[in-house]
């Protein structure tokens, strides 16, 4: 009997452990809405790129700093069929975070509308997804 209530308080012990460890880690973590836009550079008429690289990349972080005090932009290259032919081209891809979905979606959607006039595209991809993230600063 003394052996079993050891045991038992061992157990006790180890799930105690078990569950700091994950309360823990889930503090450090907190849920919020992530915004992926995909924004290719070929235009819509010509079906080749007429903007440089970097003169794009200078609009649309114009365009991302006029809607959001943060995000990522990143560069790419990718293809698409628009009905009618394959299209390879130069792209950005840029991401936005959010803790509010109707306001990271209304940002997300004035960036799309503006990247899509401003660089005369066919149509820009927003992609949405909740996420967890974690901020890690410097000690």
């Amino acid at each position: 009997m003394q052996e079993i209530k050891k045991i038992a308080a061992l157990l006790l012990i180890i799930i105690g452990c078990i569950r700091a460890s994950y309360g823990d880690e889930a503090e450090k973590y907190s849920a919020c809405y992530k915004y992926t836009i995909y924004a290719g550079l070929n235009d819509r008429s010509q079906y080749r790129q007429i903007i440089r690289n970097k003169e794009a990349e200078r609009i649309i972080n114009q365009i991302c700093s006029s809607h959001c005090s943060s995000y990522t932009l990143q560069r790419a290259s990718g293809c698409w069929h628009d009905g009618r032919k394959l299209t390879k081209e130069n792209s950005f891809i840029i991401i936005i975070l959010s803790d509010n979905e109707q306001e990271g979606a209304e940002k997300a959607q004035k960036i799309a509308e503006e990247i899509t006039e401003q660089l005369n595209q066919s149509c820009v991809l927003i992609e949405k997804a909740e996420v967890t993230i974690k901020a890690v600063d410097h000690k």
